[in-house]
């Protein structure tokens, strides 16, 4: 989606719509990462228990105690 302003043309991101470019970086490189660590996270999960959702639910469990 374009949206257009002041004259010139703009990619139009609906989850960061506003966002200087330092915080927009920030975000893409979280969301990268996160997305990374997930389906490694995963892949050995499923290589080490047979089961691609252990090895995330583990890392649930950590974080929320």
């Amino acid at each position: 989606m374009v949206s257009k302003e002041a004259g010139s043309l703009r990619r139009f991101d609906p989850i960061a719509p506003r966002l200087g470019t330092w915080t927009e970086d920030t975000y893409r490189t979280g969301l990268v990462a996160s997305v990374a660590t997930t389906a490694v996270a995963a892949a050995l999960g499923n290589a080490q228990n047979s089961s691609a959702v252990s090895d995330i639910n583990r890392v649930s469990h950590l974080l929320k105690g």
